[in-house]
């Protein structure tokens, strides 16, 4: 199933959200040393350092493609061009926002929901990762002090 099926799917099938959801939610209860990548996750782990890594749609449309050509990534969805990329993107969006708003009210788009907000437009993995970690570590040292 492709990335835009399982958003259809989701869609009209509420129970594949609220599995993965309720399994965040107790993972967060019982665990606070992971990483865990999901549009709510902020949500359903309210204590956790939440990360939006923001980028432009254009240079995401750029990344997806040029890793479609590399073999990077596993897709059954045709990816014929730039535009055909950016294209599934905004479609993306706009399916998630709508079912994260129907089935809890929630904006995962809203950047208040987050400790920090990283703009990745010009930034490298390795420069992305030193950037979350730097902010969780002044983060965790503002904790020790309180």
């Amino acid at each position: 199933m492709t990335i835009e099926q399982w958003n259809e799917f989701c869609y009209n099938n509420a129970i594949a959200d609220k599995n993965a959801d309720e399994f965040q939610r107790r993972l967060g209860q019982v665990e606070d040393n992971f990483v865990i990548d999901g549009r709510v996750s902020w949500f359903f782990i309210p204590q956790s350092f939440k990360v939006f890594l923001k980028v432009d749609d254009a240079v995401a449309a750029k990344r997806i493609f040029e890793d479609h050509a590399k073999g990077k990534r596993d897709s059954e969805s045709k990816v014929a061009s730039l535009s055909d990329v950016l294209k599934e993107i905004k479609t993306r969006q706009k399916n998630e926002l709508a079912r994260y708003k129907k089935a809890y009210n929630i904006n995962y788009a809203d950047l208040k929901n987050y400790d920090l907000v990283l703009d990745t437009t010009q930034l490298t993995i390795p420069q992305t990762l030193n950037a979350v970690l730097a902010a969780m570590k002044t983060v965790k040292s503002k904790k020790k002090v309180a």
